[in-house]
């Protein structure tokens, strides 16, 4: 019983120390492109968001740092239900929010995430209706491999992969990113798996693809943890920030 009790008591403050040292991590992260943390707080607080939620990616952090009241492109591949757009639309109200995910009728769309449910998947879609409603948020239905064709004319100041996160897709998606954005602006890739791990909704390539760009380009990227918990003991993601 005194045994159970200390393994316990050791895990505990072996996990708060974990959670701290994601928490610096991340911290300087945000430090080196000299964003604010009290403007992030402040935002997030705005969006009835916390900022030390274990629950809440650091994708909302991340953006929450970057906004400001000028007119951008923020290009989003990957909708899903359209909440991370709509909270864009709120944080950067003077500018375009553009989102792009596969047509209702594309069999990839239908089998993941419980779509093939038409329950679910009514659900589903007036949920994104009514996110994605905001007059700064253009929904576009398409395959992203097609952006370049799409976009043609027009470069973003911040994109955010948030598509396929397997290969080839993700690859693709990482490489029209570069060609879409605007130079001196960023792009953010979600779901970063740096060890070896592979399931259908995540998997080492896009961060093998971010550190090949650093190779042959010098394209440098930086990391945050995804979330602060205590799970990342297990299986680590990240979201990272790079510069084009």
């Amino acid at each position: 019983m005194i045994q159970k009790i200390k393994i316990k008591i050791f895990n505990y403050f072996f996990q708060n120390f974990y959670l701290k040292k994601q928490l610096s991590c991340n911290e300087n992260v945000l430090k080196s492109y000299n964003l604010d943390k009290n403007k992030i707080k402040k935002i997030l607080n705005q969006n009835s968001l916390s900022y030390s939620s274990e629950n809440l990616s650091w994708h909302h952090h991340i953006f929450a740092g970057f906004s400001n009241k000028k007119k951008i492109n923020i290009l989003e591949i990957g909708t899903y239900d359209g909440s991370f757009a709509n909270y864009l639309s709120k944080i950067f109200p003077n500018s375009s929010v553009y989102t792009c995910d596969l047509s209702q009728k594309n069999s990839f769309f239908k089998k993941t995430y419980n779509r093939e449910n038409n329950n679910f998947l009514y659900l589903f879609l007036n949920k994104r209706k009514k996110n994605i409603s905001n007059k700064n948020i253009k929904f576009i239905e398409m395959d992203s491999f097609d952006l370049i064709d799409k976009f043609s004319n027009k470069k973003f100041d911040f994109i955010w992969v948030d598509g396929n996160h397997l290969a080839p897709q993700v690859q693709f998606d990482i490489f029209q990113s570069i060609k879409l954005i605007k130079k001196g602006g960023y792009f953010f890739v979600d779901d970063i798996i740096k060890k070896d791990f592979s399931h259908k909704y995540g998997s080492t390539e896009s961060y093998q693809t971010l550190e090949f760009l650093f190779k042959m380009r010098n394209i440098k990227t930086s990391y945050l943890y995804k979330r602060l918990w205590h799970k990342n003991l297990y299986q680590e993601k990240f979201i990272s920030i790079t510069k084009v």
